[in-house]
């Protein structure tokens, strides 16, 4: 299970602005976006290789004299 809150330990004394909590967490859920971004890239790429493949396979089944065209 994925936990979108994060802990921080402070040291007796030591100061932490908000703003640099807020930037650290931002840059968490930046980091998992972009891994997710890149997981639906590939998802897509993938799926548009498989459609240019079954579309290659229609015209080889139809009209063979297109696929020379297409190479």
């Amino acid at each position: 299970m994925d936990n979108k809150y994060a802990f921080v330990a402070l040291l007796p004394g030591e100061n932490v602005s908000m703003a640099d909590l807020l930037s650290a967490l931002d840059a968490k859920e930046n980091q998992q976006l972009y891994q997710e971004n890149d997981q639906l890239k590939k998802m897509l790429g993938d799926k548009e290789l498989e459609i240019a493949m079954i579309l290659k396979d229609l015209i080889k089944k139809k009209n063979p004299h297109l696929l020379t065209k297409l190479k």
